[in-house]
C-alpha cells in the first residue's frame, strides 16, 4: 500500500482576527477570558513548521464512548519526536517560540494513493502538551480535542439567551453554538423534538446546557471526521442503511451484568407532577433499579414528562449488554479506505447483523498497520411504513378489507 500519513498544526493561525468564544466576531483586541477559535478549518495550513507528519511516532483518535445519547466527545493523541526541541516551549531559540500554545487547530489525514487525495480522521484543538527532553526518546506529546473542548470552557459565564418559549431541540442547539460564534457551515442537524422552553441565563456552561436540552430531547451530538458539528435525533439511527460489511475483525460479545438492568424513571416538568415509568415484565423478574431522575423546565408537560421516563428505560430494561467491542487491522488499500471513512453512529453490517458504531478509535504506532477499534450497538431498525391496502394494525379480528390507521 502507498499510505500516507498527514498530521498539520496550525502554528502560525493565531492571529487577532479570529473568532472568539462568547465574543463578537473578530474583535480587535483579545482581552482576558476569550477563547479563540482559531483557523477553524484552515483550507492549508501554510506555516513552515505546519507539517509535522514526519516526526509523528504515535497517532491515537478516539471518538464517542461505549453509550448513546447527549454528547459524544472525541480526542487525538499525537506523539512527535523532537530531538532538535522545535516545540519545546522554553526553547527560546525555537522558529516557532511563543506559537506553542492550547487551542491551536490540527487535523490529522490518512492517503491511500501516495498523496494524491486524503481522508480526514479527525479534527481538534490543542488542549495539553507534555514534553520529555531528559530520559530516552525525546518527544512531545499533545492531545487535542473537538468542538465540546470550546463548549467546556465556555462557562462562568456560560451562553446568555433570552427566553424561546416552545422551540425544538436543533434550534436550542444552535443557538449555543450561535454564541460561542461556531460558523453555521460546520453544522450538520436533524431535526429535533419539541421543547417546553428554552434559555441561558449565563450562570450554566455551554456544555452543561447542551446537556440538559439532550437529555429531555434523547438525541446526540458529536463531531466528525470532517469537523464538522453533528446533531442526531433520537430516532435517526433507526433509519440508517449499512454503509460498509465488515467481517474480518475480531470481537468480543455482549455479556450479561446485574448492574445492566435499569427499569425505574422519573421525569418531572418544573412545576409539574413527577412522572414515574417502570417497565412490569422487568421490575417482576430483576426487580426495581433506577434510571435516574430528569427535572427540567424543557420538558413541555407532565404527558412529555411521562414519555421521556418511558424512553430511558426502553432500551435499559433486561441484563444483556447492547455493546460489544470489534477490532480490525487495515492491511488492504481497500480496508483502510473504508474504515478512514466510517464514523461515529454509522451502521455497518457483520457477520449478517446491523450494528450503529457508538465508539471508535484509530491507531497507528511506528511502522505498525493501522488499528481501528468499534464499539458497536445492535441496530434496532424503524418499523416498516404503513400502507393503505396492505397493512393492518392491532385489530384483534381483522376482516379482509379493512384497515386501521391508528394515531
Amino acid at each position: 500500500m502507498s499510505v500516507i500519513y498527514q498530521v498539520l498544526i496550525g502554528f502560525e493561525s493565531r492571529t487577532a482576527t479570529q473568532f472568539r468564544v462568547g465574543s463578537v466576531v473578530a474583535p480587535s483586541v483579545n482581552a482576558p477570558g476569550y477563547d479563540r477559535i482559531s483557523g477553524l478549518f484552515l483550507s492549508s495550513f501554510g506555516g513552515t513548521y505546519d507539517d509535522v507528519s514526519a516526526l509523528v511516532e504515535e497517532l491515537d483518535v478516539k471518538r464517542g464512548g461505549a453509550q448513546t445519547g447527549g454528547i459524544q466527545s472525541g480526542s487525538m493523541d499525537v506523539v512527535l519526536l523532537d530531538k532538535t526541541r522545535l516545540f519545546d516551549p522554553d526553547n527560546l531559540s525555537s522558529p516557532i517560540n511563543g506559537l506553542v500554545d492550547v487551542m491551536l487547530p490540527c487535523v490529522a489525514r490518512v492517503s491511500v494513493n501516495s498523496g494524491v487525495s486524503y481522508e480526514d480522521l479527525a479534527w481538534g484543538w490543542l488542549r495539553t502538551g507534555d514534553f520529555d527532553y531528559d530520559w530516552g526518546e525525546q518527544t512531545a506529546k499533545f492531545t487535542f480535542e473537538d468542538v465540546f473542548a470550546w463548549l467546556d470552557r465556555f462557562k462562568e459565564p456560560g451562553p446568555i439567551i433570552a427566553e424561546q418559549g416552545l422551540i425544538y431541540a436543533d434550534d436550542a442547539l444552535s443557538l449555543i453554538l450561535d454564541e460561542m460564534k461556531w460558523p453555521k457551515s460546520q453544522r450538520v442537524m436533524d431535526s429535533g423534538s419539541l421543547l417546553g422552553s428554552f434559555s441561558g441565563d449565563g450562570d450554566k456552561g455551554a456544555a452543561d446546557l447542551m446537556k440538559e436540552v439532550l437529555d429531555v430531547d434523547g438525541g446526540t451530538v458529536f463531531q466528525d471526521r470532517q469537523g464538522r458539528f453533528v446533531y442526531r435525533n433520537s430516532y435517526a439511527t433507526a433509519f440508517d442503511t449499512s454503509a460498509a460489511t465488515l467481517d474480518n475483525g475480531q470481537g468480543a460479545r455482549p455479556g450479561l451484568a446485574a448492574d445492566n438492568v435499569k427499569n425505574v424513571a422519573k421525569v418531572t416538568k418544573e412545576g409539574g407532577t413527577e412522572q414515574v415509568y417502570q417497565d412490569p415484565t422487568s421490575v417482576t423478574k430483576y426487580g426495581p433499579s433506577g434510571a435516574g431522575a430528569l427535572t427540567s423546565a424543557m420538558i413541555r408537560d407532565d404527558a412529555h414528562a411521562l414519555t421521556i421516563a418511558k424512553r430511558l428505560v426502553k432500551f435499559t430494561k433486561d441484563s444483556r449488554y447492547r455493546f460489544w467491542d470489534y477490532q480490525l487491522m487495515a492491511d488492504t488499500t481497500a480496508m483502510l479506505t473504508t474504515l478512514a471513512q466510517l464514523d461515529y453512529s454509522d451502521l455497518i453490517t457483520v457477520n449478517g447483523r446491523d450494528y450503529n458504531i457508538v465508539s471508535l478509535q484509530h491507531s497507528r504506532k511506528g511502522g505498525e498497520a493501522h488499528m481501528t477499534s468499534y464499539t458497536l450497538e445492535e441496530h434496532i431498525p424503524h418499523p416498516p411504513p404503513f400502507k393503505i391496502g396492505s397493512s393492518h394494525i392491532a385489530p384483534a379480528a381483522n376482516t379482509p378489507g379493512y384497515d386501521v390507521v391508528v394515531g
